[in-house]
């Protein structure tokens, strides 16, 4: 069973993994690379997931983004990243 892990630092990211170490091994292929001083990930549930990206959403729109724009990831388990900090992209 896939968990959502949510990384605040040192760059946003939404990861979904099937535990912690597979998340940052993700983190670090996706994002960055990382250090054990500057990692903030959490565990968080599938509806706080969903909460995150529907609140992604939001900032798209505000940002005039359509929510079906082609960059912007759809909620689908099979994925690794779900959402990334708007200053990598």
């Amino acid at each position: 069973m896939k968990k959502y892990y949510l990384f605040k630092e040192p760059y946003y990211a939404l990861i979904i993994a099937i535990n912690q170490m597979e998340a940052i091994a993700l983190y670090e292929k996706y994002v960055c690379e990382i250090t054990d001083n500057e990692l903030d990930v959490r565990e968080i549930s599938e509806s706080d997931a969903i909460t995150e990206v529907e609140r992604s959403a939001e900032q798209w729109r505000k940002n005039g983004y359509d929510e079906n724009h082609e960059n912007f990831p759809k909620f689908d388990s099979n994925l690794e990243l779900l959402l990334i900090d708007g200053d990598l992209l």
